[in-house]
């Protein structure tokens, strides 16, 4: 290490510099513990094992922070934080690349050797580190001093020569002038990989930690006799222990081993093929960021402890030795046909190729042509071939659920939903990422196992913005020319999502989401400015407003605007006079047009005396329409708005006062009108306010846990608990309804059965009935005309409420509750062998939406 002083340098030390590497990548978390080694600290005593550092979860960091740890060559510190914006002294990065060049049985043999330098003192924690990395020309310290001054923070620059030197390249060799000869051969070799260059300032240990992660994946590198440098085929992690190249046969780790081929001599001194399951030790990482997922079939570097367990599996595939392609239809035996873009290329297999289809080692013939698969060579024949089913293809997120202690974490999209586990491989336009990473409307494709378990997850972000210029079609498929491109929809597009893709939009600016292919997934036009409010017309009339210094005949609208909570006037054509008169006394939608109010559209007639109110609750209105003995049912939700406009029909405009009113003021027999998006209430306009009390004693649905009986000399106390929303609810009952339930929960027949308590009116405060209800359902249907909470089945349609409870019951009978994509899991047939469920049952609460649509009360799923 040396520093020099240059006024280009100088000038330059306070500006970010960057050169390759584009975006930080996120490892996902590959392991629970690593080792804690004392790398970056003074010696401290630390538990063996400890999670993540706080501090770095989640940041750009985490995964070259996690590889490090794991190997061994850094370390948090005991408050379980990284510190990642640190600055690291010269000692402390001398034993980071000691260790990490493989040289740690070095420096202990140097502890005690008189330090190379003048100002390093002896036999101290940095000594033999010290010793060892002057030894090995990973530094060199101050040109003519013989300092190394070990306690000073280290610069950027500084960091990069010694990582340099580590993989064997030598000063005089470089081109250049320091720092940039060092600057620019790191840049080559991809040390600066999610880095930003900083040359002049200090590092900090985030920023080493990223460095080393791409140092241990770099090559080594020799030179000749005749001074020209020699790529070495290892990587400088090769050094970290016992080493070895093998094929990597597994997607997964299975009971703590990993499968493995490699190439070893037998006792007759000839190679033969050798297949094993070798085990992992505790603190096992796939470096890079990876999962075992992304390099099936590849060709890795193996690192082991002195145990003979695997610490580390690095990439090592030649890149030039693969081909991906899509499955051909006709194949032959003997060897495997792809398509690599336009051309169709076949290639021979040997008796030892190996084939992998979503992770699982299987026969080809399990594939299906079209299906991505990429060959893995030696020689130009294949010796691995791993096929990739696309569960979801180019759909679009449309939300991401964080996994529980009941289950993985899931993600939603427009086509079906897919659980994420540790071991799932999920990146982001080439970058390793996280599940909470993703995003409302990224572009998603799966590969699933079994039960919608993702092994591979990859997200594109890939845009294109500008004009709509032709729309038009070329031998049957449809082309959008945007910004002088032309472009074509995925086969899988929603036609909801392509819908604004037409003539009439010509040349209006547009947003697309693009696969990997560039072909349409989803297209969006910017909103115009419009504006459309929803108001109450309280008045409509001709009236003269000066314009240039002239009356101009207009039509004066007075209204009260719903989301202002306020009346209005505004003023627009003469022409819309007896449009706006029609609409007195309604619920419209006014557009304004750069602010000028250009047209309206009627809504609800809320007028006369509304209906009449026969039950509301905090997530439902029942109206008395058209008729109490066929009334209609509304979902409250918290977008619902109540507008108090019982003064609505004052004579004078004056008193004719509205404002935004409150759930509590709807009650049993208030006269209302309500518009809605289907079953769903947007405004509640109250007319009439009787003030009457709710009605008490709902229905209470739930799961069977338990009916008990208290007994006394003179009474007895009948009650009934139910899993209730996951909640345990005790209600008191008749005695006939706790016989009904304890008559048929022999040896638990009851358990987890749904429930239904009622009580009936003119009774006693106790809850009257107790009965066993629900109805075992063979098919589930999800069409497309269906709304997100509606399943069709082989009883009727289905529609979740705010008032559905979904309880899903696992393989180990651990109940939680569920969402309705954990219905929308289940379509096709309950129980076959590609469903997750061995039965899903309904109970329903008696009432219908939309009229065809019966509310469920109570959904149970059990899985598997």
């Amino acid at each position: 290490m040396r520093e020099k002083s240059n006024s280009l340098f100088k000038q330059n030390s306070q500006q970010p510099h960057v050169f390759r590497g584009g975006e930080i990548k996120v490892m996902k978390k590959k392991i629970a513990a690593f080792v804690l080694a004392t790398a970056l600290v003074l010696p401290i005593s630390v538990p063996a094992f400890a999670a993540t550092p706080s501090d770095v979860v989640g940041k750009p960091v985490q995964s070259a922070v996690e590889e490090l740890t794991a190997l061994g060559i850094i370390a948090g510190y005991e408050d379980g934080t990284f510190k990642p914006d640190n600055t690291i002294t010269r000692a402390e990065l001398a034993k980071v690349i000691v260790i990490g060049s493989g040289n740690e049985g070095a420096a202990k043999l140097m502890q005690n050797v008189k330090p190379t330098f003048k100002d390093v003192k002896a036999n101290v924690w940095y000594t033999g580190y010290i010793n060892a990395a002057a030894t090995k020309g990973f530094i060199l310290g101050d040109a003519g001093t013989k300092n190394f001054r070990p306690s000073d923070a280290v610069k950027f620059e500084e960091v990069v020569a010694v990582l340099v030197r580590s993989l064997g390249y030598q000063e005089k060799k470089l081109s250049g002038v320091w720092p940039y000869n060092y600057l620019l051969k790191a840049e080559d070799i991809g040390l600066f990989n999610n880095v930003d260059l900083n040359v002049g300032a200090k590092a900090v240990r985030g920023v080493v930690a990223q460095m080393t992660s791409n140092t241990l994946n770099a090559k080594l590198v020799s030179y000749n006799v005749d001074g020209n440098e020699v790529l070495s085929n290892s990587a400088l992690i090769s050094k970290l222990g016992n080493t070895s190249s093998a094929e990597l046969l597994a997607a997964s780790v299975v009971d703590g081993k990993v499968k493995l081929r490699w190439t070893q001599k037998n006792t007759a001194g000839n190679d033969e093929l050798k297949t094993d399951t070798i085990a992992t030790a505790s603190n096992f990482i796939v470096t890079g960021g990876k999962s075992l997922v992304d390099l099936l079939g590849h060709n890795v570097t193996v690192v082991k402890n002195k145990d003979g367990k695997i610490v580390a599996i690095t990439d090592a595939q030649d890149t030039a030795a693969t081909l991906t392609g899509t499955l051909e239809a006709d194949q032959v035996a003997g060897s495997v046909k792809i398509k690599v873009g336009s051309d169709v290329k076949t290639k021979a297999t040997v008796a030892s190729t190996v084939y992998f289809v979503n992770g699982q080692e299987t026969a080809l013939s399990t594939a299906s042509t079209g299906d991505t698969v990429t060959l893995y060579l030696v020689n130009d024949q294949v010796r691995v071939a791993t096929a990739e089913k696309w569960s979801i293809k180019d759909a679009l997120v449309t939300s991401v659920e964080e996994k529980t202690a009941y289950r993985d974490a899931r993600v939603n999209t427009n086509q079906t939903s897919a659980f994420i586990n540790d071991s799932t491989s999920v990146t982001i336009d080439g970058k390793v990422a996280k599940v909470t990473d993703l995003k409302k409307d990224d572009v998603i494709s799966v590969v699933s196992k079994s039960g919608n378990v993702a092994i591979k997850v990859v997200v594109v972000r890939n845009t294109a913005t500008g004009k709509l210029e032709f729309v038009g079609s070329s031998n049957g498929t449809a082309k959008y020319t945007v910004a002088g491109k032309v472009y074509e929809k995925t086969a899988n597009a929603v036609n909801g999502d392509i819908a604004t893709l037409i003539a009439t939009n010509v040349g209006k600016e547009f947003t697309l989401l693009l696969n990997a292919d560039g072909k349409i997934v989803k297209a969006t036009a910017p909103e115009a400015a419009v504006n459309k409010p929803f108001v109450v017309v309280l008045e409509a009339k001709p009236a003269q407003q000066l314009e240039n210094e002239e009356f101009i005949q207009k039509t004066k609208v007075t209204y009260f605007d719903v989301k202002a909570n306020k009346n209005e006037v505004k003023y627009t054509d003469f022409a819309l006079l007896a449009k706006f008169q029609a609409v007195q006394d309604q619920l419209v939608e006014l557009v304004f047009n750069d602010s000028k109010l250009t047209d309206v559209t009627a809504k609800t007639n809320v007028k006369d005396a509304g209906y009449n109110v026969s039950k509301v609750s905090a997530t439902e209105i029942v109206l008395d329409t058209p008729s109490a003995a066929n009334p209609t049912k509304y979902i409250i939700n918290a977008n619902t708005v109540v507008i108090d406009a019982t003064k609505l029909g004052a004579t004078d405009l004056a008193d004719r006062k509205l404002v935004v009113g409150t759930l509590a003021q709807v009650t049993r027999a208030d006269k209302v009108y309500v518009n809605a998006s289907g079953a769903t209430a947007n405004y509640i306009i109250l007319k009439t306010d009787t003030d009457a009390n709710a009605e008490a004693g709902p229905a209470i649905y739930g799961l069977f846990v338990s009916a008990d009986k208290q007994s006394s000399a003179t009474t007895s106390t009948y009650t009934v608990t139910l899993n209730v929303n996951n909640q345990n609810v005790t209600t008191e009952v008749i005695g006939a309804a706790f016989n009904n339930l304890n008559d048929n929960n022999i040896n638990g027949a009851l358990k987890n059965k749904i429930v239904k308590l009622v009580d009936l009116e003119n009774t006693s405060k106790l809850y009257d009935t107790a009965t066993v209800v629900g109805t075992a359902l063979e098919t589930i249907t999800i069409a497309n005309s269906q709304n997100d909470n509606t399943f069709g089945s082989d009883n009727g349609n289905y529609i979740l409420t705010p008032n559905t409870v979904v309880y899903v019951i696992s393989t180990d009978g651990t109940v939680y509750t569920g969402t309705y994509t954990d219905v929308k899991d289940q379509k096709g047939t309950i129980g076959s062998s590609t469903s997750t469920a061995s039965s899903v049952t309904v109970a329903t609460t008696g009432s219908k939406y939309d009229g065809d649509f019966n509310e469920a009360a109570v959904i149970v799923i059990k899985r598997k």
